[in-house]
């Protein structure tokens, strides 16, 4: 065998699927549930069963359906014939064998939209706040990290006069590993990288909110001097 040869037998084959009616592309390697390459670019398909074909609620249409694994036994039990003869699968369980074109029907997607919210002039006078004096410039921002179950909030603050800046939120990404917190507890035990990709999911949704207010506002990075997380 050649030089040549071994190395493209060694390579991952990589393949396109389109997200529709997003217009997403995206390339996983061979073998990647349908899933997996939606998470590739974000996009936040329901799993309220933690990806073990017990829900349905991922259900979408895919086109080819031979580019497909073949149907699993959860699939043939959750789905309806007529719906699995149009290319219906569960986004979970079918694994992808080449390019595809992937419809998302808006009930299969979390409410994932970034959102501001204004909390009616909220500040740190209260006579059991404590406010934390410090000078404008590098350091005088701060940061409140909500991680809830279903919603990550992010409050970008003034610590000097305890204004709220600016806030956003999207749906907890998480969620694509369990609709719940017992759910994403299993995942991180029954997969040998699970808590890892619980812990970048969550850090990249966290540095995306972050990244959202400071350009909103205008600020920089360097002005941020303390994060309080909570969740």
């Amino acid at each position: 065998m050649t030089e040549h040869s071994r190395k493209d037998k060694g390579k991952v084959s990589e393949l396109k699927i389109t997200f529709q009616p997003m217009g997403i592309t995206c390339s996983v390697p061979k073998g990647q549930t349908i899933m997996a390459g939606a998470a590739v670019r974000s996009i936040d398909l329901r799993s309220d069963c933690g990806g073990k074909g017990k829900c349905g609620k991922c259900a979408v249409e895919a086109a080819p359906s031979d580019n497909l694994s073949a149907v699993t036994d959860s699939e043939a039990q959750l789905l309806t014939v007529d719906f699995l003869r149009r290319g219906g699968r569960l986004a979970c369980q079918a694994r992808v064998e080449g390019g595809l074109t992937v419809s998302i029907a808006e009930s299969g997607l979390d409410p994932g939209e970034a959102r501001g919210k204004d909390l009616g002039g909220m500040t740190l006078s209260g006579p059991d706040s404590q406010r934390l004096m410090v000078s404008s410039g590098s350091g005088s921002l701060g940061l409140a990290i909500d991680i809830g179950t279903t919603t990550l909030a992010l409050y970008l603050c003034d610590m000097h006069s305890g204004q709220v800046l600016h806030t956003a939120a999207e749906a907890n990404p998480q969620r694509h590993y369990g609709e719940d917190v017992i759910s994403r507890i299993a995942h991180a035990n029954d997969h040998q990288n699970g808590l890892e990709e619980l812990r970048t999911t969550i850090v990249t949704a966290v540095n995306r909110l972050i990244s959202q207010c400071l350009e909103e506002t205008g600020l920089a990075s360097e002005e941020i001097g303390k994060a309080t997380v909570v969740g």
